[in-house]
C-alpha cells in the first residue's frame, strides 16, 4: 500500500457479476427526498459494449453528470442489471428479481440511482458522499 492507502494495479479477469450499493433520492409528497440504498447485481461490459449503448467513449463519460446518450440510460440497465440483493417491499418481504426489476425500471427515480451506481462502479463518476 502506498501512504494514499492505494495498492498498484493487478490485471485479473474481472467477475462477470458484481453487488454494488445504488442511491435512490425517492421523492416524499409535498417535497424533498428520501436517500435510500439499494444492492444492485450489475453484469461487466466491456468497453466496445458499453460505447455501443452509451454512444460516446469511455473518456467523455468519465464524470459526466448526464446519462447515458445512444440508447438510453433503461436499454443500458437492462443489459447490466442482473437482480438485487435482498430486495424486499414494504411488508418485508424478500421480492424475486423476476418482479424487483421490472418494478424498479418504471420509476424514473430508480433508473437514475441504478444508473449513477453503475457508471461508480466501473470508475465513470466519483461517489458522492
Amino acid at each position: 500500500m502506498t501512504a494514499n492507502n492505494t495498492v498498484s494495479f493487478v490485471f485479473k479477469d474481472t467477475p462477470g457479476v458484481i453487488i454494488w450499493p445504488c442511491k435512490i433520492s425517492v421523492p416524499l409528497d409535498g417535497g424533498g427526498f428520501q436517500e435510500q440504498e439499494l444492492k444492485a447485481r450489475f453484469k461487466v461490459i466491456d468497453n466496445d459494449r458499453f460505447e455501443e449503448l452509451a454512444g460516446t467513449p469511455v473518456s467523455r463519460a468519465i464524470g459526466s453528470t448526464e446519462g447515458v446518450k445512444k440508447q438510453g440510460d433503461r436499454p443500458l440497465l437492462e443489459e447490466v442489471l442482473v437482480g438485487f440483493a435482498d430486495f424486499r417491499n414494504a411488508g418485508g418481504t424478500v421480492v424475486d428479481d423476476a418482479v424487483a426489476i421490472p418494478a424498479m425500471l418504471a420509476l424514473p427515480y430508480a433508473v437514475a440511482g441504478l444508473v449513477r451506481g453503475y457508471m461508480e462502479m466501473v470508475g465513470l463518476r466519483a461517489a458522492k458522499n
